[in-house]
């Protein structure tokens, strides 16, 4: 069980995002795309936080949000919160995932990220746990 799934097709950046939660205490798994990452959901429980690029081969990080949202219709709120991580303008990403942001909680940020932003929008295992 993992309280973060992190997704990307860069490996070195997955791996680097999940070290640097668990050394925050977070428990991770990942996967290299949206298709991958569906295919966990499935099985996992969890995650609380799904860490999302924006492109990827097979599946890109929107149309991932969309089959999450179709597979959760009729659900007031979907249970993960996502961040998307894209070295695009965050304005012009706000308006392709506009539709979705009414299901999801979607925050952006910009790569090269900020981990302590990152860490931030995380937050601490105890802590998200009370939310």
């Amino acid at each position: 069980m993992a309280d973060i799934l992190v997704v990307d097709d860069d490996r070195d950046y997955r791996r680097t995002l999940c070290r640097l939660f668990e050394a925050e205490g977070h428990t991770t798994a990942e996967a290299s795309d949206g298709c991958a990452a569906l295919a966990l959901l499935q099985v996992m429980w969890g995650p609380y936080i799904v860490i999302l690029d924006h492109r990827m081969p097979r599946m890109d990080g929107c149309t991932f949000l969309e089959h999450v949202v179709a597979a959760h219709a009729g659900e007031e709120t979907i249970g993960p919160r996502f961040i998307l991580c894209s070295a695009s303008d965050p304005a012009m990403l706000r308006s392709r995932y506009a539709a979705l942001a009414n299901r999801v909680r979607l925050a952006f940020v910009r790569k090269p990220y900020d981990a302590d932003e990152l860490l931030e929008l995380v937050g601490a295992p105890a802590a998200r746990r009370a939310s």
